[in-house]
């Protein structure tokens, strides 16, 4: 008789790059399962799993990794840069010049990196797209949906969200329509973003916008994609009255004071009465859709390109 034994152990550690920057938002799966996580602000995950099985380890712009769980319950893994990408045309202060051929640290976003995700804030598309970048949406209200963006932690002179700049501009990330979006270089070192100067302390965010191709017929398209948005986070209150009568109570005794619902009588009306989530009844799920039309062309003179967006 043969036997097998798993044993369920937690595994964790970091994930970095071949600089030892975190990666923010690598995916670590486990290997034709669906159960994984993510890593936080430090690179650092945490992971329970069966002993014997493999991770996959993901991450854009980097290859992926399969790695099999041995024994040790500490697992850091350097993620390496996916070759294919060094060929890459990269936009810096000083020009374009191949990714290769870069000394400084940057990290770049192309459109159908951006095409492949359905966002609708030109600053959800560096949320766990490049190392080294947290973004953090502060309010979800409609025109006032603008991120913070901190490069390799938060600076101290002037403020702490780096420069941006559209097609050699400065102008606020929010208010650039994701399809409009060509690419996006993060210069995150002050080698690469020395020819801003101080304002570039905090890093620079340069952003370069789709355009026509000269010598040729206008061109029309569209895109578009329908589904629904939830809540991101959800609280956690307690919604059912007698429990809330009865904490109530326990934190008051807890306290030296009175209890607040006496007597048992009084918590006893509310056993069987009905209870209403209000954040429930008043955050359901949205439908969203959203639809772009462009048309591009050009002459031997000058480029065209205009897009129209529904949202």
């Amino acid at each position: 008789m043969l036997q097998f034994s798993l044993t369920a152990q937690t595994i964790s550690g970091t994930i970095t790059d071949k600089n030892d920057e975190p990666l923010i938002g690598a995916s670590v799966l486990v290997k034709a399962s669906t159960t994984g996580t993510v890593t936080d602000f430090d690179g650092k995950y945490t992971l329970d799993v069966q002993g014997g099985t493999v991770l996959i380890v993901s991450y854009t712009g980097y290859l992926t990794q399969e790695i099999a769980i041995g024994a040790s319950t500490t697992l850091n893994i350097v993620m390496e840069t996916d070759a294919a990408l060094l060929s890459e045309i990269v936009v810096t202060g000083y020009g374009s010049q191949r990714k290769e051929n870069l000394t400084g640290s940057v990290g770049v976003i192309t459109a159908k990196a951006l095409e492949a995700r359905p966002i609708t804030n030109a600053t959800q598309s560096l949320q766990g797209q490049v190392s080294g970048v947290w973004v953090n949406q502060n309010s979800g209200e409609p025109g006032e949906d603008a991120a913070d963006i901190r490069i390799r932690g938060i600076g101290t002179l002037n403020d702490a969200n780096p420069l941006i700049l559209v097609d050699g501009i400065e102008a606020p990330f929010g208010n650039i329509d994701p399809n409009d979006i060509e690419s996006i270089t993060v210069l995150k070192d002050a080698a690469s973003a020395a020819i801003y100067g101080s304002r570039a302390a905090n890093g620079v965010v340069l952003i370069t916008t789709k355009r026509g191709t000269r010598n040729s017929k206008p061109t029309f398209s569209y895109t578009g994609y329908a589904g629904t948005t939830q809540s991101a986070v959800v609280p956690d209150y307690i919604w059912d009255s007698e429990q809330f009568m009865r904490l109530r109570n326990e934190a008051d005794i807890n306290s030296g004071k009175t209890p607040h619902f006496i007597p048992d009588d009084v918590i006893a009306q509310y056993q069987d009465g009905p209870n209403t989530n209000w954040f429930e009844e008043v955050f359901r799920n949205a439908a969203i859709q959203q639809h772009n039309l462009s048309v591009s062309g050009g002459s031997d003179k000058n480029q065209l390109q205009h897009f129209i967006g529904l949202f």
